[in-house]
């Protein structure tokens, strides 16, 4: 969700720089500020004991994070760290929810954005226990570009193959053989190193 920056800070919100790698919150943390990207890139990431990352989300520049726990009093479910340098425009938990009060038709945003990410995380779910690494890609391809665009056309997919791994438990080698054989099918295309679909 996209608040207006001026009407944040006027609530009393503050920004922070964050650099690359920088963690913002951890998983089980309690929620205290309402979260949003002036600037930049988060991940939302759980990791296991062998210290591979399943990543929850990826949320760009305008975007807003950690919703959900503020929402119900709950720990975070993952940790949110930084992809580059970011700026995050935080504001305190209690005046996030009298801004919400006192602008109705902010509500009507933030209940169509959590209720978005919940059919987001079914559908990835859905992908990710029904199928093959083929199908689990290809989910995925086609749940980023319909983040991304509407366009019929292939778009640069902007993820490494680290990240797909990431996002859909794959290994990292399992997503590099796929993705060659879903080239040889035609389904995905790999110029100069670059991933289209």
């Amino acid at each position: 969700m996209q608040i207006d920056i001026h009407l944040l800070l006027a609530w009393g919100a503050v920004t922070k720089r964050y650099r690359k790698n920088e963690i913002i919150f951890n998983e089980d943390e309690r929620p205290v500020c309402y979260y949003q990207i002036q600037e930049g890139k988060v991940r939302m990431v759980n990791v296991n004991n062998d210290g591979k990352e399943f990543v929850q989300g990826v949320f760009e520049s305008g975007q807003s994070f950690g919703e959900p726990p503020l929402f119900i009093n709950q720990p975070y479910p993952a940790t949110a760290v930084t992809m580059e340098s970011t700026i995050v425009i935080k504001l305190a938990k209690d005046k996030f929810f009298k801004l919400l009060q006192d602008n109705q038709d902010l509500q009507f945003k933030m209940i169509e954005i959590l209720a978005q990410r919940v059919y987001n995380k079914a559908i990835t779910a859905r992908e990710i226990i029904n199928n093959d690494p083929e199908g689990r890609i290809l989910g995925f391809l086609k749940s980023t570009k319909t983040r991304i665009t509407s366009a019929k056309q292939p778009i640069q997919i902007p993820h490494t193959r680290q990240e797909i791994a990431n996002f859909t438990g794959l290994r990292v080698e399992t997503v590099i053989r796929t993705l060659k054989q879903m080239e040889a099918k035609q389904l995905v295309s790999i110029i100069n190193r670059k991933l289209w679909f």
